[in-house]
């Protein structure tokens, strides 16, 4: 019980402090408006654009891919992460997750059309820190779970527990290492890694969408950054933008967060 205790407070220190930490804007790059979806590891940003149907390597400036079906190619890649070797773009249209090096040579292609990991509208993706590969399919809508040798694990599939039923799953995100969240507003699903559910959180706003550093559970909510954890919901900061501009994306690595807008990607970093 002590150390039951123990570690609730541990964990609600982590929280307060996190929460209590300034951000500064240190960059800003300008880009397309069609970028949709962006991940951060080391120096590399990478991004997908639903206009030129294009992910790219910002910082080396290197694009791949046009619209079609064969292996260099998408039609509307919806989401783009990486783990640091890998780099995973959900192509929504062609039902498939295509994945490449850090350097954007094609690997492979895991298809939804098998019968028991069928997907249809792969919308988002989440890995683990062991390379394993969640997706969230919007039109089941389901969640599917693959190791990291794109072997077929389990499937959630609506309804399948009380107070769990997916209506409108949005995003999808792994944090704490050991656990994942489903955002269908206005609820933010938990569940173990194993796919067992965990806690249903009732939100008094909606979230536009989530996001993690693998640790820590993030959310957005109009121009504001918001740190969540299983009990609360503390504000961050909040991204100073114009009347014509809107957060699209978020990714978190390290003291740094990478907020993408329809104008531009703007860098924030930790004070010390």
């Amino acid at each position: 019980m002590k150390k039951i205790l123990i570690s609730i407070c541990l964990l609600f220190s982590s929280v307060s402090l996190i929460a209590q930490q300034k951000f500064i804007e240190t960059d800003s790059l300008e880009v397309t408006p069609s970028l949709n979806s962006i991940a951060v590891w080391n120096n590399s940003i990478y991004t997908s654009d639903s206009l030129t149907f294009e992910i790219q390597n910002k910082t080396q400036k290197i694009s791949y891919g046009a619209f079609g079906w064969d292996n260099n190619s998408f039609d509307y890649p919806a989401c783009i992460k990486t783990n640091g070797i890998r780099i995973f773009v959900s192509d929504f249209n062609n039902n498939r997750i295509q994945i490449f090096d850090k350097d954007l040579n094609f690997i492979f292609s895991l298809n939804g059309n098998k019968s028991e990991s069928e997907f249809l509208n792969p919308s988002k993706i989440a890995i683990s820190k062991l390379g394993e590969l969640f997706i969230l399919d919007s039109y089941t809508p389901s969640i599917l779970k693959f190791d990291s040798g794109f072997r077929f694990l389990f499937k959630i599939e609506n309804s399948e527990v009380k107070n769990f039923e997916f209506e409108n799953p949005t995003d999808i995100e792994i944090f704490n290492s050991n656990k994942f969240a489903v955002l269908d507003n206005p609820n933010l699903l938990i569940f173990s890694l194993l796919g067992n559910p965990i806690k249903n959180i009732s939100l008094k706003e909606k979230l536009n969408f989530i996001s993690s550093d693998g640790r820590n559970l993030y959310g957005v909510r109009g121009n504001t950054i918001y740190l969540i954890s299983e009990n609360r919901i503390s504000k961050l900061f909040e991204v100073k933008i114009n009347k014509t501009e809107r957060i699209k994306d978020l990714a978190a690595y390290l003291d740094h967060f990478y907020v993408l807008t329809n104008k531009r990607i703007k860098i924030f970093t930790k004070l010390k």
